[in-house]
């Protein structure tokens, strides 16, 4: 038989383990951003779109703002929609651009 001090330690274990579950779906497994919690969807029209795949990084001067979501063929080239964090505030008037990024930077 299990006595009163095992199960509360058990109980102790689980509610742990719980919590350590839900803060590794939060912040590791970006979670919040995967749901579009935080986040606001752009899409943006190019003539050409080499260098642009799913799940590259979109930055605003050097800093990462927000990722691709998916990238499609148009009648005049190629459509990228985007996900962008909403805490981070971009003008409307800026102009995007795709930059080719390899281990010594943009090429």
């Amino acid at each position: 038989m299990i006595d009163r001090l095992t199960k509360i330690q058990l109980g102790i274990f689980a509610v742990i383990t719980a919590v350590t579950l839900i803060i590794m779906a939060i912040f590791y497994l970006r979670l919040p951003a995967t749901l579009g919690i935080g986040t606001y969807g752009v899409s943006a029209d190019f003539v050409a779109g080499g260098g642009l795949y799913k799940n590259a990084n979109v930055t605003y001067r050097g800093v990462a703002v927000g990722r691709v979501e998916s990238v499609g063929l148009n009648p005049n080239g190629v459509t990228a929609e985007m996900r962008l964090n909403s805490g981070t505030p971009i003008p409307s008037n800026v102009t995007a651009s795709v930059k080719s990024v390899s281990a010594v930077g943009e090429q």
